[in-house]
């Protein structure tokens, strides 16, 4: 059967590096002609996708006099006027759609209800309550045939779909691929999402709280264990998507401080508790004397902390290498400068490369490489051959994918003890940390003598962290297809 997804989500499209802008509804693109007519109908100017227009026909545009009215009744209505003269009303049909297409609340006119009649009625936009269960049925059921049935699933529901939450959750996902199904989910509004793909695109959208014949579909998933990934650790988290399943749920805290107003139920009611650090392990520890708190340190199906150091050997005559890596705030850049300026001007025989988005034009004393996202990672290293990644900046969240990339390419690394740089690099060879605190010259000492010492100088990292708690204690719950408690009812 082929089903046509309900219009109800109303997109603001362009083309790229055009400056018109279209409204899509009634499977069509609607020219929004004036800024006025924008400002009317939305407050905002994020959100407005680019894509191919070619491949959506064109409709009536949206000219002066366009916008949204409201009848006596309480029914809304978006009012369709062309430049040409002729008007169409089209019945938004419930509250929930005016919020899907993002119109703003406070410019809905009110007209007497006959005045409203006399405009012409044009499609509505949106889906029927039955139209839209059966489109999420057909969604639903797609993507449980996309799962192998021999395995059960692991929903990772994000609290906010941050970057740094979705990467975490793409780690998951990949580390977990070989025992289970794993799915990324998170909620907007009352529409519960869920997707295979790590970029959380090609996501399959619910309503919630969830009734059949929705709840007979989620079970096709077989989703028998939630894991959430929880930046903040007072808000509830999709309460109605935990019902809808009924399945225990994990709660892992992606989130370096616990709030002093307490925990929220999702993370109290949690089967396991799960910390990304040390640091968090022990908060949350205080906050719930005798609660068992799991240490999963290393989601990473690639395990970058195992990978074996590869230093580059340091001729005569050949100057330091360091390649410096990671974002720079202020402070950070400042240091970084001056450790470059002070080697040039005692004449020692260090070159700075700067791997990163910004070009460092307040200084003549590094060669800027680009930002990461368009090098070859691999080929550069092996063409630049550096001695020393430096990260002189602690880490910006509790668990750091951008040290794993370097740890992956074998480098020596150079750090500092703040932020989770400790825990990442336990036991590394090659491997030295310094305080936060540490200044240009402090930086420039050490490079010198590893410099001098050919990198022999010994590491500074700390003993080895206990044995992982990914894979096999985190997937401890997973069973094979002939034990019954693999689908949640």
């Amino acid at each position: 059967m082929n089903v046509t997804p309900p219009d109800f989500d109303g997109r603001r499209v362009r083309a790229a590096g055009r400056p018109e802008i279209w409204l899509v509804y009634g499977s069509s693109r609607h020219h929004i002609t004036a800024p006025e007519v924008y400002e009317t109908l939305f407050d905002e100017s994020e959100g407005i996708a680019d894509v191919d227009l070619a491949a959506i026909p064109v409709g009536p545009d949206l000219g002066p006099g366009s916008g949204l009215i409201r009848a006596d009744d309480g029914a809304i209505y978006l009012l369709a006027r062309s430049t040409d003269g002729t008007a169409l009303r089209h019945h938004l049909v419930d509250f929930d759609h005016l919020r899907a297409f993002r119109f703003r609340h406070d410019r809905i006119r009110t007209l007497p209800r006959d005045e409203i009649d006399a405009i012409p009625l044009g499609g509505r936009l949106g889906a029927s309550r039955t139209e839209r269960q059966r489109f999420e049925v057909h969604e639903l059921g797609e993507l449980a045939r996309s799962l192998n049935p021999s395995r059960p699933t692991l929903l990772l529901l994000l609290d906010q779909p941050t970057p740094f939450a979705a990467a975490y959750a793409g780690q998951l996902q990949r580390m977990a691929a070989r025992r289970v199904n794993a799915l990324i989910g998170w909620t907007s509004g009352d529409r519960l999402l869920m997707t295979r793909s790590p970029d959380l695109t090609d996501a399959v959208a619910v309503t919630l709280p969830a009734v059949d014949p929705i709840l007979e579909a989620l079970r096709q998933l077989a989703i028998a264990r939630i894991d959430v990934l929880a930046t903040t650790l007072e808000w509830e988290v999709a309460p109605a998507a935990l019902t809808a399943f009924g399945c225990p749920h994990d709660v892992t805290c992606l989130v370096e401080s616990v709030p002093a107003t307490g925990l929220s139920t999702t993370v109290q009611a949690a089967d396991r508790l799960v910390a990304c650090s040390r640091a968090v392990a022990e908060r949350l520890q205080a906050m719930r004397p005798g609660r068992e708190v799991h240490l999963g340190l290393t989601p990473e199906a690639t395990r970058p902390e195992a990978f074996r150091v590869h230093p580059a050997r340091i001729f005569d005559g050949d100057p330091l290498r360091v390649l410096v890596w990671g974002f720079l705030d202020s402070v950070a850049r400042a240091t970084v400068v001056r450790t470059a300026r002070l080697a040039r001007s005692g004449g020692h025989p260090i070159q700075f490369y700067r791997l990163g988005d910004e070009s460092p034009a307040d200084s003549a004393d590094l060669i800027w490489l680009g930002p990461p996202e368009g090098i070859n990672l691999n080929r550069m290293i092996c063409a630049l051959r550096p001695h020393l990644g430096w990260f002189p900046e602690p880490a910006r969240e509790p668990y750091d994918f951008l040290i794993s990339q370097a740890m992956l390419q074998g480098l020596p690394l150079l750090a500092t003890t703040a932020g989770a740089y400790p825990e990442r690099l336990s036991g590394r060879a090659f491997t030295w940390l310094l305080p936060e605190s540490s200044s240009g010259e402090d930086w420039l000492a050490i490079m010198l003598r590893l410099h001098e010492t050919r990198l022999a100088l010994p590491s500074t990292s700390s003993a080895p962290e206990p044995p992982a708690f990914y894979p096999v204690e985190y997937l401890s719950w997973a069973r094979s297809k002939n034990e019954p408690e693999r689908v949640a009812s």
